[in-house]
């Protein structure tokens, strides 16, 4: 797996943010984290969350 780095001071120390939102049935969730995430980490959170 391949993942790039940033140095990017204007986004902060975890870059920009990016929204996910997730449905699942009538229940819906909206996440935002740090672009620079990688999934393993946000199944991780998902599964603490959900």
């Amino acid at each position: 797996m391949l993942v790039q780095t940033r140095s990017d001071a204007a986004g902060g120390p975890g870059g920009p943010l990016v929204k996910i939102r997730v449905s699942r049935g009538s229940c819906q969730h909206e996440v935002s984290i740090p672009s620079q995430t990688t999934f393993g980490t946000f199944l991780l959170l998902s599964a603490l969350v959900w």
